[in-house]
């Protein structure tokens, strides 16, 4: 059954938006039929064009005017509130309606039509994440198709009892339903979090161009909106005289509803899909203005009912069926910024605009007497004449279709999970076949990644002839896709083409042993004599799977292991992942202990087609190492789920468990078990380090997305929020007594990155409820601390956080605010003083609190803090000699280590840390936080120039970068001096990082000391810390920008 899509915690919020939605559409409905049957029959008709034309007019002013009712407020309270002043309205109109008032209740019952559906999806929109609304949305619109049925089903009964005066009666107690039910939705409305366009980029962004294909899909959308307003006419014109009694008007409108909405419902489940899969989109296109055409041609030559009932049913039905579902499809070719920018334009304005004037030129023929009532039929030449150019125009949307369709393979747009459907379509199949035929290598791979998803039977011959001629990596593709199925490519022309060695050879090995295709060992015996180290292993291993004596493969798999080529042995493993048992549990282990981390990720794919316990340590272990993570975590995803998550948590609780690993368990945890994992992560998050805090609440996040949070669940976050922010505030206080002390430079940038870590933290738990919120951005507004953005961080603070919360939370964002004075008022006593502060960082299981503490505690020489941590091994543990100077290591004797220990630490002239502080001074790296800026430290060399000395000349290679500490250094370019620099200036950064000759020359003008790094050492470490490119990066973007904002001024000054 239908409901069975739902998950059951969605089950209730289903009914109760299934029931309002089937309640406004009877409202729609009902109101509709009173609407028209009043104004037909109680004023003068002439006018009913001019109705569409205020109605069209007012569209646009009506939706501003909800934007500005429900601005800030509740949208709830605000669908309610507009619901009981629709009612009341009603029922003053049911009382008695004037004659003069006839034409604004006409409108007014359109506005209360649009109100109301567009209140209804802004609160859909509120309760529903997006994940939700593709399951619920088309079950939610099937009600409303219901609900067109049986409305129109009971008007007859109805005003046969009650009379057709009393149907707006009906509408009131659907009216009146809608909103009882809407106060059952007050326990899931969410505050709107979402940003507005103005709000994310406040600076106008270039237009999209609007191209032929989007000019063509406006003129469909005029035209189809012209016509039906004409037909709409003609519809209502000939019903009101075919039927002058009020009662019988009514009962035919209701008859109508009725059928047409059993009929579109059956187009929707049954017919659309039918026509788009089997016929494609234009045949869909077609058959709207086709039948309109036909019931046009119909209604000029006969002008009866029946044949204007033909046009408009094939409108209405048509309409909303095939013609919505074809329409949204045409968009999806189409990048995200174009479409968001020029849909509404389209389905919104230029459709209002069309409406408006079909109803002004129906007026103007009508009551000038060009068209008399009698002779509207006379009017289905426009429609005839409009509807032939609509078609003409269809085939330009549907060449324009094939083009963006063909735009996005090339650029790799297409996101299959959005358009599914679509590659079922014809004119997507045939742009996919024209893709396969373009001899584009790119084009081929990408197209036939596409078909992977489909079912190639279709596509045999393309496949096979593509096999024959097209280029290697074309064939690997189709030898992937056909592995498991013969009829693609058949096993004789496998058979053929491994015959003879190249390129794909290894993978028609594997392919054709796959298969277990007769007479192939022989063929694959000979290979065993290949001198490619690719064949060879393939080869191998193949021979050894599919021969019952496998001493000849098994000798040459042992010369290949015991050679200690690196690379030949990962080939061998590779080839092996398809055959069980070609290597022992032993071998295996001993690939994931010393293998090259080809070794290890081909061992890790292994594992996953064979997962043993014996390997799980090993597997659980490397999800801490970059280059291994993204295969140890799909392995360990192919374990027994409560094995895994067992020894994962175990690993979770060990002491011996490293940083990295934790981190990569917190990010893999969401895969398994929710209720287990959640208790998990909220009992690790009393762990100091922020780096593992942030991970558990990223983890968290990432489970909330598909699981509700709980009453305890929510205590205890609140419970952490509380501390997190407490620990905010100590760092605050401590950051306020040193805040002018250079000496506490490192200490006061560490305490900023964790004010930054714990305010990211911070604001990811206390949104956990609302998976919707763009957190990142709301996160770069703290961060960023402008003035303008922060008030919305804060409002969202409000808006989510406990009152308790708020209170803590909001004086740490606000950058008007004074934490350390709130930490006072707060905490009063009970906050901590740095000397405190400075023990808790001296005993941190973080070393780089640990160290730069204890420089700190040394340079203001207060000794008497460590007289009560003498050898402590805790502490012992974690200070690294080099970091410090040789007077700072002879006092840190006294206290933790003997003196031959300090031999052990180098005796350069700087220290890590001081090299640290000078590093900081340096625009490129002085946004990266000290600890991570201490490993570039820890890769310099220190280099004495006396004057004169050429430290690079114009043109040599650049290697390295220099920063200067001491002395001046001039740059040259040509043998002419173009700059002086001095301490804390970097020289040679450009080569460093772009690996180009040097563009200048630079000279010691004095005796100078500077800090070189190389380029080797530099690559390695931003490749192990990702954090470094991002900084360096945004300062490298930043210049390009200021160059650019200079020409520009240089430009507009000289223009």
């Amino acid at each position: 059954m239908w409901v069975s899509r739902l998950k059951y915690k969605e089950l209730k919020v289903f009914l109760i938006l299934f029931s309002m939605f089937f309640s406004i559409t009877s409202v729609i409905i009902t109101g509709s039929t009173v609407r028209d049957s009043v104004f037909l029959l109680n004023f003068d008709r002439t006018y009913l064009p001019l109705m569409y034309v205020l109605i069209a007019i007012l569209v646009p002013f009506i939706i501003r005017l909800h934007r500005r009712i429900s601005d800030g407020l509740d949208e709830l309270k605000v669908a309610n509130l507009m619901g009981l002043v629709f009612a009341l309205s009603l029922v003053l109109f049911n009382y008695e309606v004037l004659d003069w008032l006839i034409p604004f209740f006409y409108i007014w019952m359109e506005i209360i039509i649009i109100f109301s559906v567009i209140q209804f999806w802004i609160l859909a929109g509120r309760i529903l994440n997006p994940r939700q609304a593709k399951r619920i949305f088309p079950l939610i619109i099937s009600g409303g198709s219901l609900a067109v049925i049986a409305s129109g089903y009971c008007i007859k009964p109805f005003t046969q009892k009650f009379g057709s005066d009393s149907l707006l009666f009906l509408t009131l107690i659907f009216l009146g339903l809608s909103i009882l039910i809407s106060q059952f939705l007050h326990q899931f409305v969410k505050k709107d979090l979402t940003l507005k366009s103005d709000q994310i980029n406040s600076k106008s962004k270039q237009k999209p161009v609007f191209d032929n294909y989007l000019k063509s899909i406006a003129i469909m959308v005029i035209c189809s909106a012209f016509v039906t307003k004409i037909i709409d006419y003609q519809f209502k014109i000939y019903a009101v005289n075919t039927f002058p009694d009020q009662n019988e008007l009514v009962n035919f409108f209701g008859s109508y509803y009725m059928y047409t909405g059993a009929a579109t419902l059956f187009m929707q489940a049954v017919f659309s899909p039918f026509v788009l899969t089997r016929y494609g989109i234009l045949t869909g296109l077609i058959i709207l203005p086709a039948a309109i055409s036909i019931g046009s041609i119909g209604f000029a030559a006969l002008g009866s009912l029946s044949a204007i009932l033909f046009s408009k049913f094939s409108d209405q039905v048509f309409k909303f069926s095939i013609y919505n579902a074809v329409k949204e499809i045409l968009w999806l070719p189409l990048p995200n910024e174009k479409r968001n920018f020029l849909k509404p334009s389209i389905d919104g304005t230029a459709k209002s605009v069309a409406e408006g004037l079909a109803g002004f030129l129906i007026f103007i023929l009508i009551a000038l007497g060009f068209v008399p009532e009698s002779r509207i039929y006379i009017l289905s030449i426009p429609v005839l004449l409009i509807a032939i150019y609509w078609i003409w125009n269809l085939f330009n949307i549907n060449t324009g279709y094939v083009t963006e369709i063909i735009k996005s393979i090339e650029n790799r747009q297409l996101n299959l999970d959005e358009v599914k459907f679509d590659f079922q379509e014809v004119n997507t199949l045939n742009t996919l076949e024209e893709a396969l035929d373009s001899g584009n290598e790119f084009k081929q791979i990408f197209a036939l990644d596409l078909i992977s998803k489909m079912p190639l039977s279709p596509w045999h011959e393309k496949i096979v002839s593509l096999f024959e001629k097209g280029t290697y990596p074309v064939k690997r593709e189709i030898i992937k896709l056909s592995q498991g199925n013969e009829d693609i490519i058949s096993n004789e022309l496998l058979v053929r083409e491994l015959k003879n060695a190249s390129v794909i050879t290894p993978e028609l090995i594997t392919c054709c042993v796959r298969r277990n295709i007769p007479g192939v060992k022989s063929i694959i015996e000979a290979h065993l004599e290949s001198s490619d180290s690719s064949i060879l292993a393939s080869a191998a291993i193949g021979y050894a799977k599919i021969n019952s004596d496998k001493n000849k493969a098994k000798k040459i798999i042992d010369q290949i292991l015991s050679s200690g080529d690196e690379n030949q042995i990962a080939k061998l493993i590779k080839y092996a992942k398809n055959s069980a048992n070609i290597f022992s549990t032993s071998e295996i282990n001993s690939f994931l202990k010393s293998g090259t981390y080809e070794i290890q990720n081909e061992s890790l794919k292994i594992i996953a087609l064979d997962p043993k316990i014996d390997h799980l340590d090993h597997v659980i272990n490397f999800l801490g190492d970059p280059m291994l993570k993204r295969n140890a975590e799909r392995t360990l995803l192919s374990y027994p789920q409560l094995i895994s998550q067992k020894k994962l948590i175990d690993k979770l609780a060990s002491e011996d468990t490293s940083k990295t690993v934790v981190i990569g368990i917190l990010k893999i945890l969401h895969h398994f078990n929710k209720e287990i994992a959640i208790k998990t992560i909220i009992s690790k998050m009393d762990d100091p380090d922020l780096a593992i805090l942030g991970e558990c609440s990223d983890a968290l996040i990432k489970i909330y997305k598909s699981r509700q949070i709980t009453d305890e669940e929510i205590r205890k976050i609140e419970s952490l929020i509380q501390e997190l922010s407490k620990r905010s505030y100590h760092l605050h206080y401590f950051s306020n007594e040193i805040a002018n002390d250079y000496d506490g430079i490192l200490i006061n940038d560490h305490i900023k990155n964790d004010l930054k870590f714990l305010s990211r933290i911070i604001i990811k738990l206390g949104t956990l409820e609302n998976s919707d919120v763009p957190l990142e951005t709301y996160i770069r507004y703290v961060e960023s601390r402008d003035p303008n953005m922060v008030p919305l961080v804060i409002e969202l603070i409000d808006s989510t956080f406990s009152k308790e919360n708020k209170k803590l939370v909001i004086p740490l964002i606000d950058p008007e605010a004074n934490p350390v004075k709130n930490a006072k008022d707060i905490y009063g006593s009970d906050i901590l003083s740095s000397e405190t502060m400075l023990l808790s960082w001296l005993k941190s299981p973080h070393k780089w609190k640990t160290n730069i503490s204890l420089q700190y505690i040394i340079q203001k020489n207060n000794f008497s803090l460590l007289k009560d941590l003498k050898n402590e091994a805790s502490i012992e543990n974690h200070i690294d000699f080099d970091f410090f100077s040789i007077s700072e290591k002879k006092h840190i004797s006294k206290y933790f280590f003997n003196l031959k220990n300090i031999q052990k630490g180098n005796s350069k002239m700087y220290s890590v840390l001081e090299k640290t502080i000078q590093l900081k001074s340096v625009n490129l790296f002085k946004n990266i936080p000290g600890n991570v800026l201490s490993k570039i430290a820890q890769l310099t060399s220190e280099i004495q120039c006396y004057k004169n000395y050429k430290i690079f000349q114009e043109g040599d290679f650049g290697d390295s970068m220099f920063i200067i500490l001491s002395g001046k250094i001039s740059i040259t370019n040509e043998g002419q001096s173009i700059a002086m620099l001095e301490k804390g200036q970097c020289i040679g950064e450009m080569s460093l990082l772009d690996q180009q000759p040097r563009s200048a020359g630079a000279i010691a003008m004095e005796d100078s000391v500077l800090l070189k790094i190389d380029q080797e050492s530099f690559y390695e470490l931003m490749a192990s810390k990702p954090e470094i490119m991002r900084e360096i990066m945004k300062i490298l973007t930043q210049r390009v920008r200021d160059i650019n904002k200079k020409f520009t001024e240089s430009r507009q000054s000289s223009g």
